[in-house]
């Protein structure tokens, strides 16, 4: 089962798939990167996907949606969970 290890408000959060594998999604000033994150503890491995502030529109298009939580980022981590494994979630971003 999924679950969301560390939550910070519109800052970043990271969330173990249902495969065991980590994923960190980060906000910074540059925009928004969804990392793999090292199965020894919180460092990146490796980016999977990143939206600069000019293609923020990409993401809300993707993950955009406050209906059950009220935060934008709360649903999009919510949405970031519900992928089994990091495989399918870049399935699904390409």
């Amino acid at each position: 089962m999924p679950r969301v290890i560390t939550y910070t408000e519109g800052r970043f959060s990271t969330v173990q798939l249902d495969s065991g594998e980590k994923v960190m999604l980060s906000v910074a000033q540059t925009g928004i990167i969804i990392f793999q994150i090292n199965s020894l503890g919180m460092l990146p491995r490796r980016k999977i996907a990143e939206w600069s502030l000019n293609d923020l529109s990409d993401f809300i298009a993707r993950f955009g949606g406050m209906e059950t939580t009220g935060s934008l980022f709360r649903y999009a981590v919510d949405q970031i969970a519900a992928f089994p494994s990091i495989r399918e979630l870049e399935a699904a971003l390409t």
